[in-house]
């Protein structure tokens, strides 16, 4: 219902405030090959050993997001400067308020698995195709879908290949302003 659609939305909002911890973390698009990438991330892992990142969102064959602690996504940006391996490819920084898809939500994980756990979820009257690693939402949705969609990486790519081959040739619409996810889906 539109009244626990609201409740959900507000106590994840209220988590994040209260619950998450003092760092808000960031978020980094990677764009460039994938060997190249995880050479990156590799490197920057053998440097800061005790720094920790989580692929929050697979966003097309040579484009990634990782999240992390503030402090391991300058690691990241920091080795990627420090020679010419990792010249060609692009980082940018997201303006996130926090780091999501990665281990800093298991801080308000108990919290929203029981926000979730009490709300009674009603089939889709349309089909929600969800960014989750293949599944779309046609299943039944309950409160451990909800944690794993808030918690793991986000499969974009996969969601828009999913629904291209559904649907064939579409239009894409998106209600919002100023978002990338339009020419995400072209680069999909």
């Amino acid at each position: 219902s539109l009244e626990d659609g609201l409740r959900l939305l507000s106590e994840r909002a209220r988590l994040l405030k209260s619950c998450w911890g003092d760092d808000p973390g960031s978020m980094l698009s990677v764009q460039g090959g994938d060997t190249e990438v995880q050479s990156l991330l590799n490197t920057t892992k053998k440097l800061h050993p005790g720094l920790a990142h989580d692929i929050a969102c697979f966003n097309g064959p040579d484009a990634i997001v990782v999240a992390g602690s503030t402090e391991s996504i300058e690691a990241i940006e920091e080795t990627s400067r420090a020679d010419g391996l990792y010249s060609h490819l692009k980082l940018v920084r997201l303006r996130n308020t926090h780091a999501f898809h990665s281990r800093l939500v298991e801080a308000i994980v108990p919290g929203l698995r029981k926000v979730a756990a009490d709300i009674k979820f009603q089939a889709p009257s349309i089909r929600i195709e969800s960014c989750s690693k293949d599944q779309d939402w046609t299943l039944p949705i309950n409160a451990e879908i909800i944690v794993q969609h808030s918690r793991m990486p986000v499969y974009f790519y996969e969601a828009v290949q999913r629904t291209a081959r559904r649907l064939g040739s579409c239009v894409w619409v998106e209600a919002g302003s100023a978002s990338p996810i339009i020419p995400m889906v072209r680069k999909s």
